[in-house]
């Protein structure tokens, strides 16, 4: 079977996601099968045309089937999967054929990456019935975690009550609740934040934490200590701080909250003092390595509280002007670095700075409009923001914090983007840039701040504003004419998120073979060697040819004809009509695909000798591969 990858990544997850409900509604692996055989040749038709007679794509449909089903949670079994047994190589094969495995689906890969349980339950939580997520949130039997999963899911789409009833029985049966329940809690407390006066939530949340461990305990202090300190309410700030004391004495985060919480009221001596006996106790204890952003804080605090204190006093005015005033006091706030948890050398950004998880919760009660489901740089915002701008306007003018959030940063980016390509491109200067700036500067620095070299996972969902930025200031800067700058941006994700979930790659090695670095083209080409994208197929072996490399350049080019032939035909034709292209997508060995890469790369190929006319004498004959994938922007010419 065909990789894959060269599907859109869109399709690939959306047939995952609608699979798993379809197997969680049926629990039968037969129907699930029979069900991916007709979604098949809309949802993934490269995979189905590859598929060349009916026991082909038997086949290709039971190996996508088995790995839906091996990754979907089953009611029956707990909300676990049950993955099917691999049979042995002279059993019958299970999809029916009458054949043994060995001849059938045994010689067919599933292809698709083994989805990790947590993953699963993202992708399939939005094809959900509204009535399918509260009955599964409310089944005693959900794991903590998906809980979580479904409730944020519930609240994004509208029915946070549903999510409320569903998480409050779970959490109040206090015997079962222990640290797995966190995300989940987290979830309640901002649901509920965002539901009730001020008095009613802090009177709940101390009713559910007076029942809970210390740790979790500690977890809704954190969430009541700044609805306290955004009240101006300091004496119960104060009292929820001595919680959290007798909670989980040696926590750490006491320091920063406390001292926030005194600049706040306006008790700048205090603060400053209380600042040095923090900077001290952090640093005796280990901790304060480990807090750069709460060792800042203090350290300015105790040198000039009253500067510290101006952090707090914060308001102003109107729509893109006005978020441009706003974003041009940017630069003077320092870069705040996020914490990163990091295991195996893999980080997350799941630690905001000081203030800025605050900021966020905040900002999520005004703020409606959706993220993309996996790379795109476009979602369809609410009318109401952009018709009614004041409360996110006024929430960004009080809370200056708020643009230390790559979570905010990332949603500014989805409105300045379409005012800076459809609007004014004057707006680039005062709207996208800054904010890609910045977003570009703390995710550097969060990564600086680390310890050793850290990958950026695109599947941490934490990771994802980070990167979508990191991406999307690559994107300007080629658009700018700045393809130097770009590259060198795009090789910094290529770091940090290897798997390049964006694509980059295809650019890269297009820029690298047309500044002559034909080097760095076949390095980041032998970096992904079983990529079938056309301009990964062909620019290794444009790359081998110019590096003097023949033979391995005419192995590499005949393989890649072997897929992409119509590329060689558009590449050696004197004349290429423009065919009908699609916004955004190009079909994966077609016509379109065939006449962007003659378009981006043909002047390359001419400026080789001899390499076009090694095209020509290949023989014109092979397969071609269908499927849609994403369509890059248009490159540097």
């Amino acid at each position: 079977m065909d990789d894959p990858r060269e599907e859109d990544a869109e399709a690939v997850a959306l047939i995952i996601g609608r699979g798993a409900v379809e197997a969680m509604r049926s629990q039968d692996f037969d129907l699930l099968r029979a069900w991916v055989a007709r979604e098949m040749p809309t949802a993934l038709p490269r995979l189905h045309a590859a598929g060349e007679n009916e026991p082909g794509l038997r086949a290709v449909a039971n190996a996508i089937a088995t790995t839906i089903w091996n990754a979907s949670p089953l009611p029956s079994n707990g909300y676990r999967p049950r993955p099917r047994p691999v049979p042995s190589r002279n059993d019958a094969c299970p999809c029916g054929s009458g054949q043994k495995f060995k001849r059938c689906c045994g010689s067919v890969s599933p292809g698709f990456p083994a989805v990790p349980e947590e993953e699963t339950w993202v992708l399939l939580a939005g094809h959900l019935t509204s009535d399918e997520r509260k009955r599964i949130a409310g089944d005693p039997a959900l794991p903590p975690k998906p809980l979580a999963v479904l409730a944020l899911e519930m609240r994004e789409r509208g029915e946070s009550d549903g999510a409320r009833a569903a998480l409050a029985p779970r959490l109040e049966r206090v015997e079962e609740l222990d640290d797995r329940f966190e995300p989940a809690l987290d979830v309640f407390l901002d649901l509920e934040s965002d539901a009730r006066e001020m008095d009613e939530f802090v009177r709940l949340g101390l009713g559910l934490a007076a029942r809970l461990s210390p740790r979790l305990q500690a977890t809704v202090f954190r969430h009541l200590v700044p609805a306290a300190i955004d009240a101006r309410e300091m004496g119960l700030a104060s009292e929820l701080l001595d919680r959290i004391r007798t909670a989980t004495p040696d926590d750490p985060t006491i320091a920063p909250l406390e001292v926030t919480m005194l600049l706040a009221a306006g008790e700048t001596p205090r603060a400053s003092e209380r600042a040095r006996f923090w900077l001290s106790w952090l640093r005796r204890r280990g901790f304060a390595e480990e807090m750069p952003e709460a060792v800042d804080l203090l350290e300015r605090t105790a040198r000039d509280p009253e500067a510290a204190a101006e952090e707090f006093r914060a308001e102003e005015i109107p729509f893109l002007s006005d978020l441009a005033t706003i974003l041009a006091g940017a630069p003077a706030r320092p870069v705040r670095p996020y914490r990163l948890d990091v295991v195996a050398g893999e980080g997350a950004f799941a630690r905001p700075p000081r203030g800025v998880r605050e900021a966020e919760l905040a900002w999520h009660r005004v703020w409606t409009g959706p993220k993309p489901g996996l790379v795109s740089f476009d979602v369809d915002l609410p009318d109401s923001l952009i018709h009614e701008p004041g409360p996110w306007l006024d929430l960004l003018h009080a809370h200056p914090e708020a643009l230390d959030s790559l979570d905010v940063l990332d949603s500014l980016v989805f409105l300045a983007g379409p005012a800076t390509e459809e609007l004014d491109p004057g707006w680039d200067r005062t709207l996208l840039a800054p904010l890609l700036d910045r977003s570009a500067a703390i995710v550097r620095a969060s990564v600086a701040a680390a310890e050793g070299l850290v990958r950026l996972p695109w599947a941490f969902l934490e990771n994802r504003p980070a990167l979508r930025l990191l991406s999307r200031l690559g994107h300007r800067l080629d658009g700018l004419g700045r393809a130097g700058e770009a590259a060198a941006v795009y090789e910094e994700i290529l770091r940090l998120n290897p798997n390049d979930n964006h694509g980059h790659r295809t650019w890269l090695i297009n820029y690298a073979l047309r500044k002559g670095d034909d080097a760095r083209a076949l390095a980041l080409a032998d970096q992904y060697p079983d990529d079938a994208l056309v301009d990964i197929l062909f620019g290794r072996g444009l790359a081998l040819w110019r590096l003097g490399r023949r033979p391995e350049a005419e192995q590499a080019l005949g393989a890649a004809a072997e897929y992409r032939l119509n590329v060689v035909e558009a590449l050696v034709a004197p004349h290429l009509p423009e065919p009908t292209l699609t916004p955004g997508l190009v079909t994966l060995g077609g016509e379109d695909e065939a006449w962007i890469y003659r378009e981006d790369m043909r002047d390359v190929w001419e400026s080789t000798p001899e390499a076009l006319d090694y095209l020509r004498g290949l023989p014109k004959a092979g397969p071609v591969r269908g499927g849609r994938r994403k369509r890059r922007p248009p490159r540097e010419r």
